[in-house]
């Protein structure tokens, strides 16, 4: 699909875009359920992906967004975060380039742990703008009773009154 990521109703309740302009309200979309996701319990979910759930879920929670319906995407999330730090720590214990003596030549190539941290970069920056927890992702949700002053101007900032 191309173009913009649609919006979710809570981004647009929380924009005031209904506010806005009411026939924007989609009646078939379906309420997300609120709370927080219940939290994994297998191997694969170790100390590093526990803390991230938890503060993923807390961050989500003070911007009103999360919500059960996120507990797969922040699993895979969690998870790949987990190992992202893994193979990071493998990486500067063994270096970024690899260097092998062969008779009278040297092979040197790309460590295969810096190619690895390299996927699950990738794979939680994915995650990061799905939950909208990338400075791109996060004006498409909006903070609930941070409505943008009509006073304010992007560039200029705050209009202050001439005192003079």
């Amino acid at each position: 699909m191309k173009g913009r990521k649609r919006k979710t109703k809570e981004q647009h309740e929380l924009s005031g875009s209904y506010d806005h302009d009411p026939q924007r309200r989609r009646p078939d979309e379906p309420d997300a359920p609120e709370g927080w996701p219940v939290m994994p319990d297998h191997a694969d979910f170790d100390d590093t992906a526990k803390a991230k759930w938890q503060g993923t879920c807390r961050l989500m929670e003070s911007m009103g967004t999360i919500s059960p319906a996120y507990g797969g995407l922040l699993e895979r999330y969690a998870i790949s975060y987990s190992h992202y730090r893994r193979v990071l720590k493998q990486a500067s214990k063994t270096g970024l380039v690899l260097v092998t003596n062969k008779g009278l030549s040297v092979e040197v190539k790309r460590n295969p742990f810096t190619l690895e941290a390299h996927k699950y970069n990738e794979e939680c920056t994915k995650a990061e703008t799905e939950l909208g927890l990338t400075p791109a992702s996060k004006p498409r949700v909006a903070i609930e009773g941070a409505k943008k002053s009509d006073e304010d101007d992007f560039f200029e900032g705050p209009k202050i009154a001439n005192m003079g």
